[in-house]
């Protein structure tokens, strides 16, 4: 990590009181996740004694931890409401396994800040603070309820029995006979935040 102050006391000019530049690298390796060059870049600028202003971007990862990607099988039998068969309950196996296709967790964070101290008021310092991170391919364990209610997107994981004649009358899928539980890649997650001071 380094700091490079351009401009400040010795050297100030109009509207650059003080400016510096911030410059991080991480280099990670990891055996089962790969590699990766993780930058960070930053400022800091005081364009007149009262207002300062800051700012970074930098990028995140995390590799899948051993209990998500090597977690043991666990076998256990739990009853739960089927959405696809009017909320009928029942009992079927749930199996916890791994997933040794887990990839890491990649991330962005950008952040964006002003602090300002008026001289007329003397002690008063007023800031503002923009914050904002975006997970992808984001490490989650899904719930029971969001994999039933969304078969579609977790394709693998509820196995069903072929549907009676039944079930075909009302329009049924045959009952759940495994739900597969593991921890997945899913989505992206972005979080935004606003801090006043």
């Amino acid at each position: 990590e380094v700091s490079v102050p351009l401009f400040g006391k010795s050297n100030r000019r109009p509207l650059l009181e003080r400016f510096e530049v911030n410059l991080a690298g991480r280099y990670e390796s990891i055996s089962d996740a790969g590699s990766s060059q993780v930058p960070k870049y930053g400022f800091t600028w005081q364009p007149v004694r009262a207002v300062l202003l800051r700012g970074s971007y930098s990028e995140g990862f995390r590799a899948p931890s051993l209990t998500e990607d090597r977690r043991a099988t666990i076998n256990t039998t739990l009853t739960f409401a089927d959405p696809l068969r009017r909320n009928e309950r029942y009992l079927f196996a749930y199996v916890l396994r791994s997933n040794p296709n887990l990839r890491p967790e990649t991330s962005t964070n950008q952040f964006y800040g002003v602090v300002v101290e008026p001289p007329f008021v003397k002690g008063l310092s007023l800031s503002a603070n923009y914050y904002r991170t975006e997970q992808e391919d984001a490490i989650q364990s899904i719930g029971i309820a969001t994999t039933l209610a969304n078969p579609q997107l977790f394709p693998d994981s509820v196995i069903r029995a072929a549907p009676t004649p039944d079930d075909i009358a009302l329009g049924y899928p045959g009952r759940i006979t495994t739900l597969f539980g593991q921890t997945l890649n899913f989505g992206l997650i972005r979080n935004e935040s606003l801090d006043l001071g």
